[in-house]
């Protein structure tokens, strides 16, 4: 038997909360049933508008949070990355002097390895893995903080649309909250609204392929994934050879400035290959819907779920 829990402040909803609780609580579905019928208020009584409300005030102060976090962090990522620039023109500079001057006392012959060796100023080198690594760390961090910006500033924009989705569902609940709760008028209410053709089983499968467009083409477009970096197993804050390979005999190479060797390659294409594969399912589910043989099939499961449907009858 399960015991009894103190219930959170639910404020004027502590009477109903406690209700669903006590149901909860009940062995078989039948109890849950007569229950529930003989206590419509704890339907009718549900907040939906004040649950909606709460949920908006209380994620304003996330989002708030999440935009000012993303600006600080860039605001750093920029200020490390200064500096780290600062100290590759060093090395740069010293890099291309001692290859123009390979002919002077820059320059060591080693007839044993048959490689020229450049002599340079060791102070220029002296930190750069160091202060380039904070640099590394804050532009992934950077980028981990705009990909979250972009995923959350689309589903602030898709919310009217899933709003819309809800408000069916809703009208549904209050509808059966307001009704005798009988089993017919269940089946009519709630079974037969939601499985019927066109009905909000098959809205709802409509909506989700609609929705998994519009984030594939969001992804396809805006690319919220290409600052995603991750930082190699061998990296620490001390030594990254990443960052040492940036270095060579000719100077700095571009992968310093485009930090190719930390990018995530093709980040959006996992996303993609799980959104297209969702989306194939709920089309096949969709193609099989229209599929003659399958109304024929479904009129048989009819039958056999309406003799299903009167010995639940009976038995309530």
């Amino acid at each position: 038997m399960l015991q009894e829990e103190a219930l959170p402040d639910f404020g004027d909803w502590n009477a109903t909360a406690a209700k669903w609780a006590a149901v909860m609580l009940l062995q078989t579905q039948k109890e849950q049933y007569d229950y529930i019928r003989s206590n419509p208020e704890m339907v009718r009584e549900i907040p939906f508008k004040a649950i909606r409300l709460a949920f908006k005030k209380m994620m304003k102060p996330v989002v708030r949070q999440m935009v000012l976090g993303y600006h600080v962090q860039k605001i750093a990522a920029f200020k490390s990355q200064r500096m780290c620039f600062v100290r590759l023109m060093r090395v740069h500079t010293s890099l291309q002097c001692a290859s123009v001057g390979a002919n002077t006392g820059f320059a060591v012959f080693n007839n044993v390895t048959n490689k020229t060796t450049i002599r340079l100023n060791k102070q220029k080198f002296m930190n750069m893995t160091k202060i380039c690594m904070s640099s590394v760390n804050d532009i992934i961090r950077l980028g981990e903080a705009w990909t979250e910006n972009q995923l959350m500033m689309y589903i602030a924009k898709r919310y009217s649309f899933a709003k819309t989705e809800w408000i069916k569902w809703k009208k549904m609940i209050i509808a059966v909250s307001k009704s005798d709760m009988s089993i017919d008028t269940l089946l009519n209410l709630v079974v037969y609204k939601i499985f019927e053709p066109n009905g909000l089983y098959e809205q709802l499968t409509a909506f989700e392929i609609r929705e998994l467009e519009e984030i594939k083409s969001m992804i396809e477009t805006e690319k919220p994934f290409d600052m995603n970096m991750k930082l190699p197993e061998n990296c620490n804050n001390a030594t990254c050879q990443q960052v040492s390979d940036w270095v060579g005999p000719r100077g700095v190479s571009d992968a310093a400035a485009d930090m190719a060797n930390f990018q995530v390659q093709d980040a959006s294409n996992a996303t993609l290959a799980d959104i297209n594969t969702n989306l194939d399912a709920l089309r096949d589910y969709e193609d099989t819907l229209k599929n003659a043989t399958t109304n024929a099939e479904a009129t048989q499961k009819e039958g056999e779920l309406m003799q299903s449907l009167e010995a639940i009858r009976q038995v309530l």
